[in-house]
Order: C-alpha cells, then structure tokens, then sequence
C-alpha cells in the first residue's frame, strides 16, 4: 500500500538547485510573509501546467526553502519561508518578515489584492505596478512618524507611454465584511495619507470587498463618498482589478501633464527582476 506524505510534512534527503524563478519566488514571499498556493502561482506559474508548479512548489518545500500549511484536503496551501528560505535571505540582506499571528484572512486578503493586481499588471500595454506596500511595510517605514491610521496597503500605478509621466497613487483598503460597524467610518475620518504618497498628485482610495452582499457595497459606497474628497472606487473581490484598470482607461488619466517619464522597460514574467511581481522592496 503506498502512502501519501502530508502536505505539510518534509520528504528527507530532497535537494534542489535554485532557478531563477525560484529566486523570485522567495524574494516574493519574504515580503508577502504568508501566501496561498494560488497567490504563488499566477505571479511565478502562469506559464507553466499546474501539477508541474505543484511539483515545484513541493520539492522546494521539501528542501526547507518553503514551509507549507495544511488546512484541509478542500483548502489551499499557504506558504511561508522555511529555514532554508529565511537563510537564503538574511544571506541576501533581504528582510523576511514573520507571518501574522492570530487569524490570517485579512492578511490572505491583502495579498490577494496584491497578486492579482500584479499580475494583470504585468502584461498590460498601458500600466505597470510601480509600488506596492502592504500594512506591515508600512508600520515599519514610518514608525514614529505619522499617526496610527494605516491604510491596509498602498499602491502606485504608472503609465508605460514613453512620453507621459502620469502616475496614480491608491490607498486601498480591503473589508471582509466581517469588521466591527463603524471601523471604517472611524478609519476614513482620520485617514492621512500624507506621510505614505506624493502630496503633488492626488490619491485614489480604493476598497476591495470579499464576501459582501448588495446591501453591504451600497452602504461602502455612500460611506466613501460622504468622507473621501477625491477619486475613488468601490469594488467587489470578483471584479479587481479590472474595474480599476477601465477607470484608468477614461480621461483624464491618460494624459500626459507634460513631462517625461521613463517607464521601466517590460520584462518576461519569471525571466527577470520586475516590480510588478512583487519580489523587490518597494521604493
């Protein structure tokens, strides 16, 4: 009779040498901390048969370099560094932050609004990702410089036009519908962001909703028109990041105010260091 291993139990004597999407994959994660299995695979396996990234994945878990978690043979794996991987880093200079304590779906949700943008991004003909820096980036660039409201994480979105320099900074909060009454209306009411964007350009807010009714995105909606003076957009999980890509598309975002920019040149995914996936500290 054969056996299947646990997920998140190691298969001894298993060594491997890594490539460079691997390299990407770990600098990724050091950042995100904690992903699901579906987070890594549509930044550093679009382009690769799904039981063949399967295999990857498990043999680099096995090596030590990830660690998995199992909830459930219905659940997706989430992945952290392993020892190797957190070595591999501090080795690199790279800071690898800890996996949240306590529950992780607010957590998992931030990082699915990271990946999905970054990878719709990393095609796209019109915009490119140019940073993104979740909550705990955040506390920890600015401890002891700004106030206490965070926004969940915060985003830059530039034009890849040779001849523009437009670039769009976005405030983005994601509601589980599972947050206290009134936690958002407090977070808005003293939001600054400030110490986080450019004050020379306007700043969208953004929120991305999981899980919520009808009833729960009109009453977001209403909120964020009521306490937000500029741009914004409020969206279900299913529809991001598409709908923030169409209001990028309207005028007058596509303009260029007149100077030159100089867009970082495309890269293939998995092929080259790239921003877009996530795997660079944020600047």
């Amino acid at each position: 009779m054969t056996y299947r291993i646990a997920r998140d139990k190691r298969r001894a004597g298993v060594r491997v040498v890594l490539g460079l999407r691997d390299e990407f994959l770990l600098r990724a994660l050091a950042r995100m901390r904690l992903a699901r299995t579906g987070d890594l695979l549509r930044l550093f396996f679009a382009d690769v048969r799904r039981d063949t990234a399967a295999t990857r994945l498990r043999r680099l878990h096995d090596a030590g370099f990830l660690q998995a978690r199992s909830g459930g043979l219905s659940e997706q794996n989430l992945y952290q560094l392993g020892p190797e991987g957190v070595r591999w880093a501090e080795d690199r200079g790279i800071a690898a932050g800890r996996p949240p304590e306590g529950p992780v779906a607010h957590h998992l949700a931030i990082v699915s609004v990271w990946t999905r943008l970054a990878a719709e991004l990393s095609p796209n003909q019109s915009w490119r990702l140019k940073r993104f820096e979740p909550d705990p980036e955040l506390r920890s660039r600015f401890t002891g410089r700004c106030g206490a409201v965070v926004p969940d994480a915060a985003a830059e979105i530039a034009s890849r036009a040779p001849d523009a320099a437009v670039s769009v900074q976005i405030a983005i909060e994601v509601d589980l519908t599972t947050e206290r009454s009134g936690e958002l209306r407090r977070k808005l009411s003293s939001y600054d962001t400030s110490p986080y964007f450019s004050t020379s350009a306007d700043t969208w807010l953004v929120v991305v909703l999981f899980n919520a009714g009808a009833g729960r995105a009109a009453s977001v909606r209403a909120l964020v028109e009521r306490l937000w003076p500029g741009e914004s957009l409020v969206c279900a999980e299913s529809d991001w990041p598409k709908a923030l890509l169409e209001r990028l598309s309207q005028p007058p975002l596509i303009r260029s105010p007149g100077s030159k920019g100089s867009p970082e040149s495309r890269t293939e995914r998995g092929s080259s260091t790239s921003l877009e996936q996530g795997e660079e500290p944020s600047l």
